[in-house]
C-alpha cells in the first residue's frame, strides 16, 4: 500500500510489477534486509542503488 502512495510503477526483471509474483516482491524486499541486517537506513540505500534507470514514471529495478 506505501508503494502505490508514490504514484511510481516499476519493472522487476524485464516484468511490470503487475506481473511480479507475491513470492518474488517478497525475496526481493527480504534481501535488503538481509543486506541491511535490519538496519532501515542501509534498506533504503540498497533500494535506492537497485534502481537502474527510471523512464517517466516507470522505475526499472535490477537485481541487486
Amino acid at each position: 500500500m506505501r508503494h502505490k502512495s508514490s504514484g511510481l510503477k516499476f519493472e522487476f526483471e524485464n516484468k511490470p510489477e503487475e506481473q511480479i509474483s507475491n513470492l518474488t516482491l517478497a525475496n526481493l524486499f527480504n534481501s535488503y534486509f538481509e543486506i541491511s541486517n535490519g538496519n532501515i537506513g542501509l534498506a533504503i540505500n540498497a533500494w535506492i542503488s537497485s534502481i537502474d534507470r527510471m523512464k517517466s514514471q516507470l522505475l526499472i529495478i535490477k537485481k541487486t
